[in-house]
Formats: C-alpha cells, structure tokens, sequence
C-alpha cells in the first residue's frame, strides 16, 4: 500500500455521544486491539465497540492490507457509527470521509461504532487482512463547532466525559442545555383563595424580579414556613428560599366567627343565633342531625347520626332550615365513623356510645366567608383540656321546651359539670355507657336536645383570644333539659388528622 495514502487515514477519529458524563482520567479506561489475517472469502466479519458518553473513539490501522478494487464494492472495511457508515477502506485506495459530529449524531441515546469486514470475491489470493488498535479519548466539546455554531451560547465549561454551558447574568441555559435565553418566569400563577403583587416593579417578570403571595384576609393565612416573597431564578422559574418553586396555601382561618356568640346569653333551652354566629355548624336535612365544618373540606359529627344514612344532604351557612335556597349544599364523598364504633343491627337499642364521633369529606373545598368558615381543632396542650364549670356553646336545631323541633338555628351556653352528676342523674343501666372518652356537660334547663346530635361543642381558645375550638360532640343523653353526654375530641386528634392526612381507609359515602 501506497505509504503516503496510508498516513492520509491510519489515524481515523470517531466521535461518540456528548453528554455530561464524569470520568476520573483523560481515558475512559476503554481500549483494545482488533485484528484479522489471512481473510477466508465470500465472508462478513464484524466488531462492535461502544463509545462512553462525553468520548470520541480513536482508531489506529498498524497494519493494513485489503485487496483493492477501483470502487471498494468487493473486499473492504467499513465503518459505522449507529447506523451512519463513516468510512469505507480497501487495498491502496479509499474513499474514508472523516466524521463530524452532527446535531443528529450527537442527539442519540447512545453511540455503538460498528468495524464491519466484507469479503464478495472468489479466486483470489489471500490478503493478510489488518490490525487495529482503538481508545476512547475525552472530547474537547467546547472546542468544536457544529456549523460554526459553538457548543454553547455565552460559556462552555470542558470537563472528563462531557461538558456544562454556561449564561450571562439576566440569561439562563435552555432545554436544549446549550443555547442562551434572557430569563423571564412569566407571568405568575394564580393562588386558590389567595393573589400576588409585583415587588420589584409592576408587570416585571425579569431575572431577579420579586413578586408576594397573600391569601385573602381575613378568611384565609398562609400556611407553612413561605413567607410568600418569590424571586425569579436562572431556572426561569419563581422560587422561593425556603419552600422551592412549591406555590403556598391559603388555608382557612378556623375558629373566628364575624358575629361571636356572648356569654351573657342565658335562656332556658337556649335563643336564636344570629347569621355568623356559628359559621361552622353544618345541618343535617335527613336526620336533623348537626355537624361541624373543622376544615373547607371536612365536617366532624357524631357516628351515631351517620350510621344509618343511604343519603345524606348536609347543608351550611345558614341559620333558617325553611329557607335552604339561601345555604349552601354540601355533597359527600366520604363518610368515616371511628372504627371502634359499634353499629347497630336491626332495631336493637344500643348498648353503648363509646368513640360516637365521625368525618365526613366533601367532594368540594367550600370556599369561605362571612357565614361558613371552620371551627379549630383543640391543641395538645393542657389548657385545652375543659375543666368543671367551663361553660362552651352549643347551636342547633334540636327540640326547645315547647318540644317542638326548632326552625332557627339556636344556642345555649352549656357548662362542663363533673362526671358523678351524670353518673346519678342516670339510672344505673345508663350511667354505665359512660366511659373516659366521654364528657358530662348541662344543668338544669339548659342541655342539648333531639336533633342537636352530631353538633358541636364550642369554646373560647384558651391561647388565642377571640378564637374557639371544639370540645365537645353532642352524644346522647337521658332526657332534655337536664345533663347531656359529649365525646371528648381531644381523645381523637390522632385519628382525626390521620383520617383528613389520608393514612386511614374511609368506606365510600352511602
């Protein structure tokens, strides 16, 4: 073979996939040798090696020797990368292209280099064929051009394996991780019960911009550890520092009714509430049973005025049940009374109310305002454990003394009394039902009645002045007017949280 020809393309560059691939060294540890003699004809070697990502493959002829043909159809070496043929080589002449990265070369997912020989012939001598010797060598990415075009927009940085582009300040790197793009994240996105304000300038949505979040007062807070400041980042994207590009939530202000009850409203079997009062309390159509909104998407009530319900209509922010047109619907997707909860079989009387309390989620948030917003939660704290002579609120349209089913929605102020008065107040086969998780709460003419079932128990907070909490759920009792028995939620929390967290399995609504 012609010696000058032979150093025209013993040296044959390879390149492989760039990517951002690390290696140690300046090799990628890939190499080897390859070698064929003496050539049987009318057959078809073939080799594949593959390239490491971030590396060309080079390769080196030591010895050659192919029988030549004008065009190379017959006895010759071909070279592929995937399926791109790079190069085809035979005898003394050749017709090898040297290769050039190209964007669709170098979109692949991989890089396999193929060294195919083929031998057509017969009847001629044999050749004694070639040896090869091949290694992976780092590529200079930002070095090279794709139609004149460098690796990167603004900044490329080389590294073993790969390579990493880089912006100017007030631009950011794209999709593509090459090219260059001035930095805008937009226009912001809207927050459920909640908006934002432009900090650094108005409509300015610019690297470094700075826009606020803020829920609407004073119905909903944010929740969480955001302050609600988010910068537009080199990512184009609004992040905040402590919570990511996560958007806060605004999640309703519990426990703070626009009109609050007063205390000093004592009347026998208790009086008219007044619109906003009581903006938790939920009312039960079908078994004028009553509720609480603890959340915008969770009522808690009692489990036994839920254990016999096929359909439920539940109704919220009113306080006249003859004028429904005026509430709000709630529809149900999951009903979920405490597992310990004994249901009742038949038409048996029951034989005790222990774990008498229940969830309900909505299948919609409620939006809230004026006249529906929750009640809090009680806190593990010993203040919040109601002591003797504590007097909470009790609304609801259970029967007055007229024993008459009330059409407005009505309170009493009812005091906690000790568990003994109960105790004797009931004969002996009843006040055996009683037990731990349980409250003793009434006196003489003021008491919850039938159809105030499932209501809720209310206090001032004892840490949040002008807020209240539940205590308390309406149970069961003896007879009205006197003293009443309540589920103690605080006994619940537990449940209760891990229930609306989705830990718990809930039967689906009836």
């Amino acid at each position: 073979m012609n010696v000058r020809l032979l150093s025209l393309w013993a040296l044959l560059v390879l390149w492989g996939l760039i990517a951002s691939a690390m290696a140690d060294s300046s090799q990628s540890g890939l190499f080897g040798e390859i070698y064929l003699t003496n050539y049987q004809h009318k057959k078809t070697n073939t080799w594949d090696i593959a390239v490491p990502r971030g590396f060309a493959l080079k390769l080196h002829f030591r010895h050659f020797d192919v029988l030549a043909f004008s065009s190379c159809k017959h006895h010759h070496v071909e070279v592929f990368a995937d399926r791109q043929r790079l190069g085809t080589l035979c005898g003394n002449k050749t017709s090898i292209q040297l290769h050039r990265p190209s964007s669709k070369l170098t979109a692949s997912d991989g890089h396999i280099v193929k060294l195919r020989v083929r031998c057509t012939s017969v009847g001629q001598e044999g050749r004694r064929g070639f040896s090869l010797y091949y290694e992976a060598v780092d590529i200079d990415e930002c070095g090279l051009r794709w139609d004149m075009q460098t690796a990167c927009g603004h900044f490329c940085h080389n590294y073993i394996g790969g390579y990493q582009c880089y912006c100017r300040k007030g631009y950011s790197v794209q999709r593509d991780k090459r090219t260059c793009k001035v930095t805008d994240c937009g226009i912001p996105d809207d927050l459920e019960n909640g908006s934002y304000d432009y900090v650094t300038a108005r409509n300015v949505t610019l690297l470094s911009s700075v826009i606020g979040y803020k829920c609407d007062p004073p119905y909903y807070a944010m929740a969480g550890d955001g302050n609600g400041l988010y910068t537009c980042g080199a990512s184009g994207k609004w992040t905040n520092t402590k919570v990511g590009q996560i958007l806060p939530y605004c999640e309703p202000v519990c426990g703070k009714p626009e009109r609050p009850p007063s205390l000093t409203q004592r009347i026998l079997g208790g009086i008219p509430a007044e619109e906003g009062n009581f903006p938790w309390h939920v009312y039960f159509e079908t078994t004028v049973c009553g509720g609480a909104l603890i959340s915008d998407q969770w009522v808690l009530t009692s489990a036994s005025c839920v254990e016999h319900e096929r359909t439920m209509r539940m109704w919220a922010g009113g306080s006249d049940r003859n004028a429904l047109a005026q509430w709000r619907l709630l529809e149900v997707e999951e009903v979920a009374p405490h597992p310990s909860f004994a249901r009742l079989l038949g038409d048996r009387p029951r034989s005790h109310f222990d774990n008498d309390i229940a969830l309900i989620k909505l299948k919609e948030k409620v939006k809230v305002g004026p006249t529906i917003s929750p009640v809090c939660l009680p806190v593990r704290h010993p203040k919040y454990k109601v002591g003797v002579g504590k007097a909470g609120y009790v609304s609801g349209f259970g029967k007055t003394e007229h024993f008459a089913q009330s059409d407005a929605l009505r309170f009493a102020v009812v005091p906690v009394a000790e568990m003994s008065r109960c105790r004797d107040h009931f004969d002996s086969a009843w006040a055996g039902l009683l037990t731990g998780n349980m409250l003793c709460a009434g006196t003489m003419g003021i008491d919850a009645c039938a159809g105030d079932g499932g209501g809720a128990f209310v206090f001032e907070d004892p840490l949040n002045p002008n807020e209240y909490y539940v205590a308390g759920i309406v149970s069961w009792g003896v007879s009205c007017g006197a003293y009443g028995v309540y589920t103690n939620v605080l006994n619940y929390l537990e449940w209760i949280e891990s229930t609306m967290a989705g830990k718990i399995i809930m039967p689906p609504a009836k």
